[in-house]
């Protein structure tokens, strides 16, 4: 059976993490990782703005409603606040881990606990006809627990991916670097 680490032997694969670890802590200072997310996101929310009418009342332009609803998002997502950036850069930390020394099911761990802290807490926010924001509106109405569910796994897949291309790149630098492997082998 293949194992995604199976060359590595296990002294090698501690000097391996910790290039990987430094690789996702500049790539979250970077902000690439963010950057991805948004984009994402920002395809996503177009799709969902294009469903909503203007209300009568109103003059919302399809720009104004994805800016509405990116906003809306950013806050329920915890965009704002250092301890999402904070908890993404954990959470690819895990996935790096759960690649290099091949504990895939840590990935699965990670996704479950994921699933049931942040996407169960999303039933906790009713939607009423007269609340404020674009997904509490009367054309979304059916569609504000699926909008934030999508918004959670667009999250966690990209950080998921960015993970894996982390490993994947290093892994390729490794097979076509004798001279990076051996610098990491530790004799």
């Amino acid at each position: 059976m293949y194992k995604s680490a199976d060359f590595f032997s296990v002294p090698f694969q501690y000097y391996v993490f910790a290039v990987a670890t430094l690789l996702n802590i500049a790539l979250d200072l970077l902000g690439l990782v963010g950057w991805t997310i948004s984009v994402c996101l920002r395809v996503f929310v177009r799709e969902v703005a294009v469903l909503k009418t203007p209300a009568a009342r109103g003059t919302e332009t399809l720009e104004q409603i994805i800016k509405n609803v990116i906003a809306e998002l950013r806050a329920d997502l915890g965009a704002d606040k250092p301890v999402g950036k904070i908890v993404g850069l954990i959470e690819r930390e895990l996935y790096l881990y759960a690649l290099i020394f091949p504990v895939h099911g840590l990935i699965t761990a990670v996704l479950l606990f994921k699933a049931f802290s942040g996407w169960l807490k999303l039933g906790d926010t009713p939607v009423t006809p007269d609340s404020q924001g674009v997904l509490s509106s009367v054309e979304l109405m059916g569609l504000q627990t699926l909008v934030r569910y999508y918004s959670y796994a667009i999250g966690n897949f990209v950080s998921l991916a960015w993970a894996i291309l982390m490993f994947e790149g290093i892994r390729i630098v490794l097979r076509l670097s004798p001279a990076a492997a051996g610098w990491l082998l530790v004799q």
